[in-house]
């Protein structure tokens, strides 16, 4: 899709990139080798054996305003409540930012989510794109209630990654912000990120902090990073096993949509851990800026489907990351997943099932004393654990951190 733009030197990166997972693939070394010959005559020898419908999808990334069919990833794209103007330039009337929220049934939420983002005090444009990614409940009509004043894609492939990358694909914003469909942004969150990135090019991410709701609204954290965390990654932090200043977000993050389509988007590969691929293939680019102010609001609550979502999430990125990073990066992508699924468990009070987590982050890592602590930690009142727990988790995010309460609440809603 880069070489149809035109872009031969970011496709002969990606051709590159393809043929080192895969070196005897001999269709990839074609396309790299077709990336040295006139861009004019490959095009024309192109043309006569590829189907004009895979030329307009092409077309369609370069012209937003063509994609009102299907769009490069089999998405079918409208504009709600607007007629699309073959005529339009599509150079002119750009907005600054692309603001994409996937969501799949999330009928309670989404209105909350596109009022956010509509509602930004930031001044220099912004379009909202969302992607409804199968949903059977009342969203689409939802979503149809906005009439022209979002972008709708209807994208095919399930998963959050295939849905982000769907709406990376028509956005035309300088900068992409992301919103997950049960999260809301507060009104100045764009006018207090974008100028860190327009302030300095060097920066290919900004990011945030957030305030953690349960289903009901009620607080549960009012930072997700440790008191007096004011500093941004490096690239070994990111693939550390304990660096403090994780999770990030995908709410909380603004990053440039270049970088976004130069690693190629969300990897669908790691679906749940996706975005955490992709802050560290953007660490790769340059430096992140980090803003240490709640501007997200999101809501979660501990289930055991997520614990299990992102331990297979974990799995699936810590393959991804082994080839290109070693094995130390390949563990610290698995392990803090399963202990803290552990730990869930625990305070769920399966202690067979906690063990069992813990025993599985031990076979990564024999040496972890952290590890070893909690396995033997299975053997006490699960009572005991949760005060513990609570203790260090107020000790580090401060006294009014309500995450193990509600990690107990719902294995008292579970019963």
């Amino acid at each position: 899709e880069a070489w149809r733009r035109g872009d031969q030197g970011l496709a002969r990166q990606r051709y590159w990139a393809a043929g080192l997972e895969r070196p005897l693939r001999a269709k990839t070394w074609v396309g790299l080798l077709a990336t040295v010959a006139p861009f004019w005559m490959i095009n024309a020898i192109a043309k006569l054996i590829v189907p004009e419908s895979h030329w307009l999808r092409a077309d369609s990334a370069k012209h937003p305003e063509l994609a009102s069919g299907v769009d490069r990833r089999g998405s079918s794209t409208k504009k709600i409540g607007r007629p699309l103007d073959l005529n339009r330039d599509p150079n002119t009337d750009k907005p600054t930012v692309s603001a994409i929220i996937p969501v799949k049934n999330g009928e309670r939420t989404i209105g909350r989510a596109i009022n956010s983002a509509l509602a930004q005090t930031f001044a220099a444009g912004i379009e909202v794109i969302v992607i409804d990614n199968g949903s059977t409940d009342s969203t689409p009509d939802i979503l149809g209630s906005y009439g022209g004043g979002i972008i709708v894609v209807h994208e095919v492939k399930p998963g959050a990654p295939a849905a982000r990358n769907a709406g990376i694909a028509i956005a035309r914003g300088k900068y992409l912000a992301f919103l997950d469909a049960d999260d809301e942004w507060l009104p100045e969150k764009l006018a207090k990120v974008i100028p860190l990135l327009e302030n300095d090019s060097a920066y290919v991410l900004a990011y945030h902090d957030a305030i953690e709701v349960n289903n009901q609204g009620t607080i549960i954290k009012n930072s997700y990073y440790p008191l007096g965390h004011k500093s941004a990654p490096t690239l070994r932090n990111l693939l550390a096993i304990s660096w403090p200043g994780l999770p990030i977000l995908p709410s909380n993050v603004v990053m440039r949509r270049d970088v976004a389509n130069r690693i190629g988007g969300f990897n669908e590969k790691v679906k749940g851990m996706e975005d955490a691929a992709m802050w560290i293939f953007a660490r790769e680019q340059g430096p992140f800026s980090f803003l240490p102010e709640a501007l997200t609001r999101r809501e979660w609550e501990p289930t055991q489907y997520r614990e299990e979502l992102y331990i297979s999430a974990s799995e699936a990125l810590s393959g991804v990351l082994r080839p290109r990073f070693g094995r130390r990066a390949a563990a610290a992508a698995l392990i803090p997943t399963l202990n803290w699924a552990g730990t869930m468990a625990m305070l769920r009070g399966d202690r067979s099932l906690a063990r069992k987590r813990y025993l599985a982050s031990l076979r990564i890592r024999p040496t972890r004393l952290k590890t070893w602590i909690r396995v033997f930690g299975t053997l006490l009142p699960a009572d005991f654990l949760a005060r513990g727990e609570r203790l260090r988790y107020q000790r580090l995010y401060g006294e009014s951190d309500r995450t193990i309460d509600a990690a107990l609440a719902a294995r008292s809603s579970s019963k």
